[in-house]
C-alpha cells in the first residue's frame, strides 16, 4: 500500500470564543505516527492521537498509513513469457522487486528470458528457467477464424498484417517446428495430445540438452521442471510406451482397463518414469553447477500426471504446489526436508479469494506459510490486483520522508517498519484503549460502532475536541469502559446508532450521552468563534492504490510507400520513480511493389532516455552518443540522450522489419507530465519525423 498521509483541515484552528465541549489533554506523542492499514480501525483512532487542537492552534504530527507486515515467507515471482513479451524483462523485475522478491522463476526462453536472468543477477536476485515438455506456444491456434478471414479476403498480405497488428495479433505464418507426431504424447485412439511424452528416449534427451544449455548459456541460479510428466490420466499410448510398459511389466498397454491391477500398475509405471526424469535432472544439475533443481506441480496429492509428490520433493531442491488448504500444506511440508512454496495467481487470488477480500487473501498466506510452506510463488499478474498493495514495503518517498523527518516514531498495529516505540492489541478495542493512555485526561471520548462511515467522522470530531475515539459492539466492551474511566471522562459523543446495550452500559457509568446527529463539528466550531457552512472529509482509505495495468498505445503512419508502426508499451508509466522501461516495437513496411534500397531510420531520443536490448528482424542498429558518436552509456544518455541508427540494405515488396528495443526513463517525471520519446525536428527524413508521434505519460500519484 502506497504511503498515505491524513490531513486534518488547517481551518480548524482554534479562535478564543465560548465553547459547548471541553478539550482534552495529550501528553507527549513521538515525532510521527505511524499506523498499519489492515484495519480501518485503527487509522480512525490514530488521527486524534496525532493531530489535535488546543487553545492555541491545530497541532500535527506526521500520521503515516503504512502496509502491515505480511508474513509470507520467501517470495519468489513467477513470471510466463507473455509477460516478459508485454511489460519487458527490466520492468517485470522491478515491480516485483517491489514486492521484496528474492527469486523469480522464467517460464519462458529466448534473449527476453535471458536478459531477465542477466538483470536479476545485477540486483543480488536468483534466476529460476523452466524445462518443460509443452508444445511451442502458438497463439495463433485460438485465432483460426480471424485469420481465415484476412487470408480469403481479396487484400495484400501486407494490408493483412497491418489489420491483424491493429487489432493484437500477430500475421499467419507457417508451422516451423517440424514436431515429428511420434515424439508426442498420445490417447488410446492415437490422438496427438499437447505435451511430448517422457518416455521417449529422444524426447528426454532434449530435454535434458534444454537443462544443460540454461546451465551453461543463461547462467541461472536453477532449473524448474515443469508440465514434464503426462498430459492427464488418458496418456500415453505412443509406440514408446507401449513397448517400454511391456518391457517393463509383462502387460499389454491397450489391456490395462481389463483389471484394476493393470491399471493400477500403469499409473505405477507412470509415476516411475517422471521420477526417473527427475532424478537424471537432479544429477545434470548437481555435476554442471551446481544449481538447484525445482520441480513444479500441481495439487501435491494428485498423481494423474505421474507426479508421485512424496517421492519428487525428496529429490528436488524445492517443489512449487498449487493453492491447496493449509492443512494440505502442512501435509505436503511435512512429508520432505526440502522447502515448498505455494504458487499463487491472479485468477486464485481473484476468483477464489476475492479480489476485494484483501484481508482473506493476506490471512491465506499467512497461514499456509505458518503451516510449513516455506513461501510463495506469485504469478507476476497478482501485482495488478489488491493483494500486492498489501505486499509492497513502504514506499521509496515513505522510507524517504521518514529519514528526512527524523525524530522518534511510534508503531501502531503490525507496520512494515521498526518504529522506536510500539502499541499492538489483540483487537480494535484494546487498540483504541492502548492509544487513549497517551492523554493525561480528557473531559469525554467519541464513541462509535463497526462502522468505517462513521469512524471517519468519529476521528475528525475527536481531532478537534482533542478527545480520544473509542470502539463499541453489541455489549460496551471491558476495553472500552477501562479506558473512559482512566481517562476521567463525564461524557461521550455518540456517532450514529449503537446497540440499546452499550448505551445502557455507558448510562450505567454515570456518563452524560450526546448523539451526535451531524451537525456538532460544526456546532462546535462555530461555539468557538468560526462561521463554516460545512466540513469536507477525505476518504484517503477509498483511494484506488491498485498499479494501472500496463496498457500499450498504437500509432500508425505512412512515409512515401514505407508503413510505419509503432506499438509503445506501456504508454504511462508511474511518476516519481526513476528507471521505469517503455517497450517500443517500430515495423515497417514495404506497400509497394518495388524494392526499397537504402532505408533509414534515425531517430534522436532526448536526455534521459536509454536505449537497451535493441534487436531487429534485418538491418543494422546503432545506439551512439548524439554528440560525441560514442557508444550510449547510461551517465552520458542522462545528459545527451541516445541517436538511434537502424539501417536496412533493402526491403522486398510486401514484405516488413521490426525494431525492438526497451527505452529506460532515467530520472522521476511528475504526475501528469506527457513527454515525447523522440524529438522532433524538421531537418530528418520523413520516416524520422513521423516517430516524433510517440510520447509517454506518468500516472500519480
Amino acid at each position: 500500500m502506497k504511503l498515505l498521509i491524513v490531513f486534518l483541515m488547517a481551518a480548524l484552528l482554534v479562535a478564543s470564543s465560548e465553547a459547548q465541549l471541553e478539550r482534552g489533554v495529550k501528553g507527549s506523542v513521538e515525532d510521527a505516527v505511524l499506523v498499519s492499514a489492515d484495519d480501518w480501525h485503527g487509522p480512525v483512532a490514530a488521527t486524534p492521537l496525532a493531530i489535535w487542537s488546543n487553545d492555541n492552534g491545530t497541532v500535527k504530527q506526521p500520521l503515516l498509513i503504512l502496509p502491515k507486515e505480511v508474513s509470507s515467507g520467501n517470495r519468489l515471482g513467477w513470471v510466463e513469457q507473455t509477460d516478459l513479451d508485454r511489460y519487458g524483462a527490466v520492468a517485470v523485475l522491478r515491480t516485483l522487486e517491489a514486492g521484496n522478491i528474492t527469486a523469480i522463476i522464467v517460464h519462458g526462453s529466448g534473449d527476453l528470458a535471458k536478459s531477465l536472468v542477466e538483470t536479476a543477477h545485477k540486483d543480488g536476485i536468483k534466476a529460476y528457467i523452466t524445462a518443460t515438455l509443452e508444445l511451442p506456444d502458438n497463439s495463433n491456434l485460438k485465432t483460426d477464424d480471424i485469420m481465415h478471414l484476412t487470408q480469403t479476403s481479396n487484400v495484400t498480405s501486407a494490408a493483412q498484417s497491418a489489420f491483424l497488428g491493429e487489432i493484437g495479433l500477430s500475421a499467419p505464418s507457417q508451422n516451423e517446428s517440424n514436431v515429428d507426431p511420434k515424439r508426442l504424447q498420445k490417447q488410446s485412439d492415437q490422438e496427438n495430445g499437447s505435451y511430448f511424452c517422457p518416455v521417449n528416449p529422444d524426447v528426454r534427451d532434449g530435454l535434458y540438452n534444454n537443462i544443460e544449455k540454461l546451465i551453461e548459456d543463461y547462467k541461472v541460479d536453477g532449473v524448474v521442471l515443469y508440465n514434464f510428466g503426462f498430459q492427464d490420466e488418458n496418456y500415453c499410448f505412443c509406440d514408446f510406451c507401449k513397448e517400454k510398459f511391456y518391457k517393463d511389466t509383462g502387460i499389454d498397454l491397450t489391456k490395462i482397463y481389463s483389471s484394476s491391477y493393470n491399471l493400477e500398475r500403469w499409473k505405477q509405471w507412470k509415476q516411475e518414469q517422471v521420477l526417473d526424469v527427475v532424478r537424471e535432472a537432479k544429477n545434470i544439475t548437481t555435476d554442471l553447477g551446481p544449481v538447484k533443481l525445482g520441480v513444479a506441480i500441481g495439487n501435491p496429492f494428485d498423481r494423474s500426471q505421474g507426479y508421485n509428490y512424496a517421492d519428487i520433493s525428496k529429490i528436488a531442491d524445492f517443489t512449487v504446489i498449487s493453492p491447496v488448504t493449509a492443512a494440505d500444506v502442512k501435509l505436503a511440508s511435512g512429508m520432505t526436508d526440502r522447502p515448498v512454496y505455494v504458487r499463487l495467481s491472479d485468477d486464485y487470488v481473484e476468483y477464489t479469494l476475492s479480489a476485494q477480500n484483501v484481508e482473506g487473501a493476506v490471512k491465506y498466506i499467512e497461514d499456509v506459510t505458518s503451516a510449513g510452506a516455506a513461501g510463495l510463488a506469485y504469478e507476476y499478474n497478482v501485482v495488478y490486483t489488491p493483494l500486492w498493495s498489501e505486499l509492497e514495503p513502504p514506499s521509496n518517498s515513505a522510507k524517504w520522508l521518514l529519514e528526512q523527518l527524523g525524530g522518534r516514531t511510534l508503531g501502531l498495529g503490525n507496520v512494515s517498519w521498526k518504529c522506536d516505540s510500539n502499541i499492538k492489541a489483540n483487537n480494535p478495542y484494546e487498540l483504541a484503549e492502548k492509544i487513549s493512555e497517551r492523554w493525561k485526561s480528557s473531559p469525554g471520548a467519541v464513541i462509535v460502532g463497526d462502522n468505517y462511515t462513521l469512524g471517519l467522522k468519529a476521528s475528525t470530531l475527536a481531532s478537534y475536541l482533542n478527545w480520544p475515539v473509542l470502539f463499541t459492539g453489541k455489549d460496551l466492551p471491558r476495553e472500552t469502559g477501562s479506558a473512559l474511566k482512566n481517562l476521567g471522562a463525564k461524557e461521550v459523543v455518540i456517532e450514529g446508532e449503537i446497540s440499546g446495550n452499550a448505551r445502557s452500559n455507558l448510562s450505567q457509568m454515570n456518563l452524560s450521552l450526546i448523539d451526535d446527529s451531524g451537525d456538532l463539528l460544526l456546532r462546535e466550531m462555530k461555539a468557538r468563534g468560526f462561521s463554516p457552512n460545512s466540513v469536507v472529509l477525505t476518504n484517503s482509505h477509498d483511494l484506488s492504490l491498485l498499479p494501472p495495468i500496463p496498457k500499450p498505445e498504437f500509432k500508425r503512419a505512412k512515409v512515401g510507400d514505407i508503413l510505419v508502426d509503432i506499438d509503445i508499451n506501456p504508454a504511462k508509466i508511474p511518476a516519481e520513480r526513476a528507471g521505469e522501461i517503455v517497450r517500443l516495437n517500430i515495423t515497417l513496411t514495404n506497400a509497394n511493389t518495388d524494392v526499397a534500397k537504402d532505408v533509414q531510420l534515425v531517430d534522436l531520443f532526448p536526455s534521459g532516455k536509454l536505449l537497451r536490448w535493441p534487436k531487429a528482424s534485418i538491418g543494422e542498429v546503432n545506439i551512439t552518443d548524439p554528440y560525441t558518436g560514442e557508444e550510449s552509456k547510461p551517465l552520458n544518455a542522462f545528459m545527451d540522450g541516445s541517436l538511434l541508427f537502424w539501417n536496412l540494405d533493402k526491403l522486398e515488396p510486401d514484405k516488413t522489419a521490426s525494431l525492438a528495443m526497451e527505452v529506460e526513463i532515467l530520472y522521476p517525471m511528475d504526475a501528469g507530465w506527457v513527454q515525447r520519446l523522440i524529438v522532433e525536428s524538421p531537418s530528418r527524413t520523413a520516416i524520422w519525423n513521423r516517430m516524433s508521434l510517440l510520447s509517454v505519460r506518468t500516472t500519480g500519484p
